[in-house]
């Protein structure tokens, strides 16, 4: 157990990885302000299409009815394509 008092143990540096929102927010919590959450995108959740409102499985980047781009990244793919013709 002593060993887990001292930062400097390689099996402190191999077990603990802090990003920089999570000391953030240890040091915010530890002076006494309390910070908001980000709401979490859900990755999981399905797709409706804007266009035919079919549900489409998570992470599709087009709609599998009428092929309605679902995603940023494939809104800008279709646009440079649209582009390049």
């Amino acid at each position: 157990m002593s060993m887990w008092n001292n930062l400097n143990t390689k099996m402190f540096s191999t077990y603990v990885c802090l990003g920089e929102d999570e000391i953030d927010d240890e040091f915010l919590n530890k002076a006494g302000v309390k910070r908001k959450k980000k709401a979490e995108e859900n990755v999981l959740a399905p797709i409706t299409c804007a266009r035919c409102h079919y549900l489409n499985a998570a992470g599709m980047a087009f709609c599998g009815k009428c092929g309605w781009a679902l995603t940023d990244e494939a809104i800008a793919s279709v646009e440079s394509a649209s582009s390049a013709i």
